[in-house]
């Protein structure tokens, strides 16, 4: 069945409004201002982003990689169902694809295990 051009209509309003909840000028600039990194994480909370912690919230710190891969594959997670056909966009994922490879050959040359390196939001299983 041949793609029509309304066929994607919800999804761009739907992803269109989620742009207002994205960080501004402002509050990108508040943030290179701030005086340490829990203002930075206040900041953060007010416009949404839910910090992830190792360990317990109270004593842990905050797992900055956790936090960003999370917003990451939300934002992947929101295109997929917003669309009738997600396989259309599997090419955003492919970067993410490239960066596992390349860990992953470098570790088998080194003999390591690429353990965290590797992204979680590729289209390779």
């Amino acid at each position: 069945m041949p793609l029509q051009d309304t066929d994607y209509l919800s999804a761009s309003a739907r992803i269109r409004a989620c742009e207002n909840s994205l960080l501004g000028r402002e509050k990108l600039y508040q943030m290179t201002e701030a005086a340490d990194s829990q203002e930075i994480y206040a900041l953060l909370a007010e416009a949404g982003v839910r910090t992830l912690f190792r360990g317990d919230e109270k004593e842990g710190r905050p797992d900055e990689e956790a936090t960003l891969s999370s917003l990451l594959y939300s934002a992947f997670a929101l295109i997929e169902e917003s669309v009738p056909d997600p396989t259309f966009f599997r090419f955003l994922r492919y970067p993410y694809d490239c960066h596992n490879l390349k860990a992953a050959m470098k570790c088998h040359i080194r003999g390591t295990e690429p353990g965290d390196m590797l992204f979680s939001c590729g289209s390779l299983a």
